[in-house]
């Protein structure tokens, strides 16, 4: 870890170590280790993905999550086990990262890689990369090859027979994001912004909604019937990206995740369970009214002392 990492880590643990301490009070919450006495947190970091803690002699076991991840130029928000961070990032990461790349292709903006092969001619495949755009009235696509593999094709008479050439290409793209990559990023957001009174109640965890959400993203995809709805078409302003939304009868937590690639973005808002919610009634009500008929939403600011009206 690079000196400036190792100091905005610090800066992270800090600021959350404190703030879970500050919640275990107004919620008058404590914690037993195996012999039954009370644990002391102070200097302990909680992890939002884990809840395991970790001492700040230990910080090192943790690793800076970018929200959204790095490579879609997320901001360094929370600190997370690195065991999940290398997970994430060989799975979740990796998918989403994928759409997106596909979302400029299709628009134009950047090529996407391919491997290409010529039955009958050329044995084995090529890489090379696609150029164009995909819209509405179809495919507008350039070829993009190595110099290398310009002789090669060359050299086996690609060229010689271009007039009806059959070409087979083969593109690794993602054509749906990942909802658990989405969900994930609005969590943290939500938690970076709130911090652990998302999390606690004088109940202790929300085991029922922030808790479920906790147990979902520890596998690679959530379940297809947890009830997670998010949209790229909402046409509601969120200041700060995070905000309470209400229908006529329902109040849930709106978060607003953007990504950027390629000087492209793309914002999508994630509805979670309002804060206060001690099931996902409501989440799974609102998911059912929404996708049948449009409906009529207000949104109200939310800050960090919001829980504590």
């Amino acid at each position: 870890m690079t000196m400036k990492n190792a100091d905005i880590a610090q800066k992270i643990f800090d600021r959350y170590s404190h703030d879970f301490i500050q919640t275990m009070e107004v919620f008058r919450l404590t914690h037993l280790d195996a012999k039954g006495n009370i644990i002391d947190f102070e200097n302990m970091y909680i992890c939002p993905l884990s809840l395991r803690a970790y001492h700040k002699k230990d910080i090192h076991k943790l690793t800076i999550e970018h929200v959204p991840q790095n490579s879609l130029k997320g901001k360094p928000l929370v600190l997370t086990d690195k065991e999940y961070n290398n997970s994430d990032g060989y799975t979740k990461d990796k998918k989403i990262f994928n759409f997106f790349k596909y979302q400029n292709f299709k628009r134009g903006v950047e090529p996407i890689e391919a491997k290409f092969s010529v039955p009958d001619i050329l044995e084995g495949k090529v890489s090379g990369k696609l150029v164009g755009r995909i819209d509405g009235e179809g495919a507008k696509i350039k070829i993009g090859l190595p110099e290398r593999t310009v002789k090669l094709l060359e050299s086996r008479g690609v060229f010689r027979n271009w007039d009806g050439l059959k070409m087979n290409f083969k593109i690794n793209y993602t054509h749906q994001i990942n909802k658990s990559a989405l969900l994930k990023s609005a969590y943290l957001i939500a938690f970076s912004k709130i911090g652990y009174r998302l999390l606690f109640s004088k109940k202790g965890l929300k085991n029922a909604t922030y808790g479920a959400i906790i147990h979902e993203l520890q596998k690679i995809d959530i379940d297809e019937d947890f009830p997670f709805v998010f949209t790229n078409a909402l046409k509601v302003d969120i200041p700060d990206d995070i905000g309470i939304i209400e229908t006529e009868d329902i109040k849930l937590l709106a978060v607003k995740v953007r990504y950027r690639l390629t000087g492209q973005e793309y914002v999508y808002h994630a509805i979670l369970p309002h804060p206060e919610d001690e099931s996902l009634d409501s989440l799974v009500k609102f998911r059912d009214i929404y996708v049948k008929r449009e409906i009529e939403i207000t949104v109200k600011s939310i800050n960090r002392d919001y829980l504590l009206k």
